[in-house]
């Protein structure tokens, strides 16, 4: 597992490898990328879709409120 996806940083796993250059560990941990874009793509979409429901949730709520001081009409037949 990498170092990065674990969330340490880049400069720090560098000095404890004893790599020359950031770039070298860049490179060799760099297999790691998709995956750490995939878990934020996830985490987007969860907390997106959490976004839409509040808003959904506050909307029918309002519109809740905007109905309960209207009287009721009603037709007798």
């Amino acid at each position: 597992m990498s170092f990065r996806y674990q969330g340490v940083h880049l400069k720090t796993v560098q000095e404890r490898l004893r790599h020359a250059g950031i770039r070298t560990t860049g490179n060799i941990d760099s297999h790691v990328l998709p995956k750490m874009r995939e878990e934020a793509n996830r985490k987007m979409e969860k907390v997106m879709n959490i976004d839409k429901l509040v808003k959904e949730r506050q909307k029918e709520r309002e519109t809740k409120k905007a109905t309960q001081g209207k009287p009721r009409r009603f037709s007798i037949s």
